[in-house]
């Protein structure tokens, strides 16, 4: 008796627990990072957004070594010394026995790709954002267009053909299986994106280290003269 007494208690006290658990307790937004559907509501919000979108130039798959080592190793300028170290990541661009696996190759595209998801999540919210001047607006649109030229303009160079976006991916789904766009469909894009860029980027660049109207210039005439 003493024991089924204690089980009742127990159970008792259980089902009191959970009739006072709500949802809203159990399903809650992470509040230690930003979740992107709740995201991009105001002006202050979508600057810091501008700012990652920047902020993917240093990322090791674009300027801080891919971009670099891809553009050399390859090359007669450079050599790499002992081919097998490093995982044969290295010697394997300077004896053209490139790999999937090669994570240099690797992160080359997938952080050109996330720059690019970046730049398509700004250009799709920023018009949404009701405290922000047009005038800024405008000029973030330019930066945006810019930033993903410079990425596809990367891209085409690395791989030739490769996948072309320029919708912000909501649903990784959509995309399962597409194939590679023609290297002369995105190229016109790429144009488009510099020439659109130029359109509306200012004279001098809004902060230092921002686009203006004469990196889109100088972009465009070196893509023009590939």
């Amino acid at each position: 008796m003493k024991a089924l007494r204690i089980y009742s208690i127990a159970l008792g006290m259980a089902a009191i627990m959970f009739a006072g658990c709500s949802g809203t307790y159990l399903d809650l937004t992470p509040e230690m990072q930003n979740v992107l559907n709740n995201y991009y509501k105001d002006a202050e919000q979508l600057r810091k957004g501008v700012n990652s979108a920047y902020g993917i130039l240093q990322a090791e798959g674009v300027y801080e070594l891919a971009n670099l080592v891809l553009g050399e190793l390859p090359s007669d300028n450079t050599w790499d010394e002992v081919p097998a170290n490093d995982n044969g990541n290295y010697g394997q661009l300077d004896l053209f026995s490139m790999t999937s696996a090669n994570t240099i190759i690797d992160k080359a595209w997938s952080h050109h790709y996330k720059g690019i998801q970046q730049c398509n999540v700004i250009l799709n919210r920023v018009d949404g954002i009701a405290d922000m001047a047009e005038a800024e607006k405008k000029n973030i649109k330019g930066e945006m267009c810019f930033l993903r030229g410079l990425m596809y303009f990367n891209l085409v160079r690395i791989f030739g053909d490769v996948q072309l976006v320029i919708k912000e991916t909501t649903n990784p789904n959509d995309f399962f299986g597409q194939v590679r766009t023609p290297k002369e469909e995105v190229y016109k894009q790429i144009v488009q994106d510099l020439t659109d860029a130029f359109a509306m980027l200012p004279d001098a660049p809004a902060e230092k280290g921002k686009a203006a109207k004469g990196a889109a210039a100088a972009l465009l005439v070196r893509f023009i003269l590939l």
